[in-house]
């Protein structure tokens, strides 16, 4: 656990520091592709210590996550098709699921990117999914903006308002916390 607590401090001090802003927007643009960790974990201590930023780090952090998702959009529509093949033959059953999540999701796309967008279901996958069943465009980036916008404003303003507090109890239970995120992310990466 002292990895975690190392860790931990290393990256507050990094999110004091003039040109943080950099690596949280590579990050939330990374993250709407294929990185595993959400761009909150990075965005909540930015806000608590550089609280005078609070409207620049949201914009920013909203930003290049819709531009990441833009990215993952047109990779599954454009590498979609060299790939899927070799999924099918691995996984025969895909088939079929994708057919049903293709139905739902021409019916319903618009709606699953504000849920994707705003829950913990990875953003990511829905990115992907808009561009492999060509989602229109701007419908995308309209949906993409409004709930990552109002995901990432909710979690600035909570941590702008109770960032203190929140800081406080987790350095004081950094151990405990260590190891329930170190149990999340094995149920995250075999049990899903």
């Amino acid at each position: 656990m002292k990895f975690v607590e190392f860790v931990y401090f290393h990256f507050i001090k990094f999110t004091k520091k003039k040109n943080s802003w950099i690596f949280l927007s590579f990050i939330s643009f990374v993250e709407s592709i294929f990185f595993p960790l959400p761009t909150d974990i990075f965005l909540a201590p930015a806000i608590i210590f550089n609280k005078h930023k609070v409207f620049f780090l949201t914009s920013i952090t909203i930003l290049f996550s819709v531009l990441g998702g833009i990215a993952g959009y047109f990779i599954g529509q454009y590498l979609w098709s060299s790939f899927s093949q070799d999924l099918i033959s691995l996984y025969p059953k895909f088939e079929n699921q994708f057919k049903i999540f293709k139905d739902n999701f021409a019916n319903y796309g618009w709606f699953l990117v504000i849920i994707g967008g705003f829950t913990p279901m990875p953003y990511k996958i829905v990115a992907l999914s808009a561009g492999i069943l060509n989602l229109n465009l701007l419908i995308f980036i309209i949906c993409s903006i409004i709930s990552r916008g109002a995901r990432f404003a909710l979690v600035s303003y909570l941590f702008f308002i109770y960032g203190k507090r929140i800081k406080e109890t987790v350095e004081k239970n950094i151990n405990v916390l260590s190891f329930i995120l170190l149990l999340m992310f094995i149920f995250y990466l075999f049990v899903r």
